[in-house]
């Protein structure tokens, strides 16, 4: 039955073709003061919508309240809690949805969230990236993010590879043997695929490395030394205990809080009585006057040093300190005031024990003094009274 034309519309029973001979025309739909409420350009393949169309756009809309950019609503007819609310589709001629943008009730019917899912091959669509009512951003599924508004929660599900990385065309830091991309400068990674953990990689083609700055506001500095002292920069190691987080020293002595280590080995370790131990060098300095040395660093810094009658005698200079690695040089070798804390330390372990030699002999030769001026018995009654005791 032919299409009929009634009074107040069309009636039609039929497909309708229209420009099937592919002139250069185009359809215009006019509605209640909209000269182009929808527009097919036949000469340029697009389309619009209250508008003729823009290059480039198959598609165009424009608002029809002229206060935005055109508006396109998908909805659907119930109002359930969970609903999808419309869906946007991405396909080929192989497969007509490799990927989607579902809109979403979020736990209340005047509650939205955007899910952007995608397809890997010989798979179902995925939520690859969720966006909730309350702006919170996360990836792979996750449904009950623990962030805060607007925070970001990345969930890798069972994997272990790294989570996150920051890459720059211009790094070329090697790679490979890191496990990086010679372009990634940055990643983090589980530290341990079944406990957890953070793993923070960083890679550089120079010797500086990472860097970490605080900035506090000005006059906002804190002096206190004291064990509730606060800083610019602060590490904190805790027990996650059954009843709350505790320090470290409630779980056990010595406990170790912080390690500085050379690749695989460990030569610094902080621990929870606030001792600082080190694996250093074994190097001495028994061929040198100990005290000489000590001496020498004082007078070469020179600050609130009280000048001694014997500093004359003292044999060793800055350069000499410098030499044994007691202290560093700068870029032109010159000696500077950079101190080796564990060479100092074995320093004076060793002035130490030279000073406790030579007071031996000295006592030695007194008591050899006392024997043939005073006789035996009255020498030892002096080292008595003074409580001397000799090594032998």
């Amino acid at each position: 039955m032919a299409a009929k034309i009634p009074a107040a519309g069309v009636d039609l029973d039929g497909a309708i073709t229209v420009n099937e001979s592919s002139a250069d025309v185009d359809f215009r739909v006019e509605s209640n003061g909209k000269a182009n409420m929808f527009f097919v350009d036949g000469g340029n393949d697009r389309i619009g919508i209250n508008t003729t169309g823009q290059a480039n756009h198959m598609v165009n809309i424009e608002d029809v309240t002229g206060n935005g950019g055109g508006t396109l609503g998908l909805s659907c007819p119930t109002s359930g809690t969970s609903d999808n609310c419309g869906r946007l589709h991405f396909g080929n001629a192989t497969d007509p949805v490799v990927a989607a943008i579902f809109g979403i009730a979020d736990g209340a019917n005047d509650a939205g969230a955007l899910t952007f899912r995608t397809e890997a091959t010989g798979a179902a669509l995925e939520e690859a990236l969720r966006i909730d009512s309350n702006r919170k951003l996360a990836t792979n599924g996750e449904t009950a993010s623990d962030t805060g508004e607007g925070g970001l929660c990345l969930n890798q599900a069972a994997n272990d590879d790294i989570i996150l990385s920051f890459k720059s065309s211009d790094v070329n830091a090697g790679g490979g043997v890191s496990g990086l991309q010679s372009d990634t400068y940055a990643a983090y990674k589980k530290l341990s695929g079944s406990a957890g953990g953070l793993l923070t990689q960083i890679q550089s083609e120079g010797v500086d490395c990472h860097e970490t700055r605080a900035l506090i506001a000005e006059g906002t500095t804190n002096t206190t030394k004291s064990t509730s002292a606060n800083a610019p920069i602060m590490f904190k190691s805790a027990e996650n205990h059954s009843g709350g987080v505790r320090a470290l020293s409630n779980a056990g002595t010595n406990s170790n809080l912080f390690i500085i280590a050379d690749h695989t080995t460990r030569r610094f370790i902080f621990d929870s009585e606030g001792d600082l131990h080190s694996d250093s060098s074994n190097t001495t300095f028994d061929s040198y006057e100990d005290a000489h040395l000590v001496r020498a660093f004082d007078l070469s810094h020179g600050r609130g040093v009280i000048d001694s009658k014997f500093d004359e005698f003292v044999k060793y200079k800055h350069e000499d300190l410098a030499n044994i690695g007691l202290v560093g040089r700068e870029e032109d070798g010159t000696p500077n005031h950079f101190i080796n804390i564990c060479g100092f330390q074995r320093l004076h372990n060793g002035a130490i024990w030279q000073q406790y030699e030579k007071h031996q002999r000295l006592a030695e030769a007194v008591y050899e003094m006392a024997k043939e001026a005073l006789g035996k018995d009255k020498a030892d009654a002096i080292l008595e009274k003074h409580d001397i005791k000799l090594l032998n």
